[in-house]
């Protein structure tokens, strides 16, 4: 039977210093139950030797396109591979992640059997546990965007129509949060619905390399303000929705405070007090206690942090 370009699947595997994960990522995609697949792995400047394994990956399936660039992180890499993908579903898949072999299949059928859906999703495997993240089956896409903002986005995990894709792409300017932006920017320019998949399909596995579990106190007051600036971005991008102002207000703020309560001294204090101080409007009785101890002392809302969680143990 002659495949039709109309079903295939472009799968963008963004990656850096992944060799010791790729292997066993690429393998889960092209075993995949559903075999009209465009693979494009992204080599982002690795210096590992991902880059030559990508090239030894590709002589073993034909569906696998490998591109070499220099480094410029996971959104230039993600766009590098949307912009030679073919197929008019596409995918994304972490280098150090792995896929159930039937997820596109189950993912592609949904949008066979339902035209109204413009985005469907899966649970996932994370630490041995299912992760699951809202009701099951159809949801409109107001209900989606506050389930997923601020912290619950991910791109790995789903299906998205390609023609739907137009003019959307990932901000280079960001490493951390940009799966929010790109699903908020998403999910704000489809009619239809989404569909969340009663099962979970995608394993996502710790990687203590990754960018998001580096150690040290710099590198994560970096992570943590790349992630506020990509929540902002988020945030303006739903503004024009006056119903649900209120919610995101509320939910940007408790993001800034996650971030307060997560790390003491922290050294972008200007662009808090400067965020916040733009918020007040939406500050509940606890906001104001909290903004109350960071303009004195931000260690101090540190501590009263533990305090709080351990009364209420």
């Amino acid at each position: 039977m002659e495949k039709n370009i109309e079903d295939t699947i472009s799968v963008i595997v963004p990656v850096y210093n992944a060799k010791e994960f790729l292997e066993e990522c690429v393998s889960s995609i092209i075993q995949q139950s559903y075999t009209n697949l465009d693979i494009i792995l992204v080599d982002d400047g690795s210096t590992d030797g991902s880059g030559e394994l990508c090239e030894s990956l590709k002589k073993k399936d034909s569906r696998i396109k490998v591109i070499h660039k220099e480094n410029g992180g996971v959104s230039s890499a993600r766009n590098k591979g949307l912009s030679i993908a073919t197929g008019n579903f596409i995918g994304f898949v972490d280098s150090d992640d792995v896929c159930k072999n039937d997820m596109y299949e189950k993912m592609i059928n949904i949008f066979k059997n339902d035209d109204s859906v413009d985005f469907c999703y899966c649970d996932i495997f994370q630490d041995k546990k299912v992760v699951s993240q809202g009701r099951k089956g159809i949801i409109d896409k107001e209900s989606k965007l506050k389930l997923i903002f601020p912290f619950g986005a991910s791109v790995w995990n789903g299906l998205f129509k390609r023609e739907k894709l137009k003019n959307i792409y990932f901000d280079e300017r960001f490493f951390y949060g940009e799966d929010l932006l790109f699903l908020v920017k998403y999910l704000k320019h489809i009619d239809g619905n989404i569909f969340h998949l009663d099962c979970p399909l995608y394993v996502y596995k710790t990687n203590n390399s990754s960018i998001t579990n580096q150690k040290g106190r710099e590198k994560l007051n970096n992570i943590y303000k790349n992630y506020i600036l990509a929540t902002k971005e988020s945030y303006n991008e739903l503004k024009d929705s006056a119903i649900y102002e209120d919610i995101y207000s509320k939910k940007y703020i408790d993001l800034i405070y996650h971030v307060c309560q997560k790390l003491k001294d922290i050294n972008f204090k200007n662009i808090i007090y400067e965020e916040l101080g733009g918020l007040k409007v939406y500050f509940t009785t606890k906001h104001k206690i909290y903004y109350y101890f960071i303009k004195i002392n931000i260690n101090n809302l540190y501590y009263l942090y533990k305090l709080l969680r351990k009364n209420e143990e």
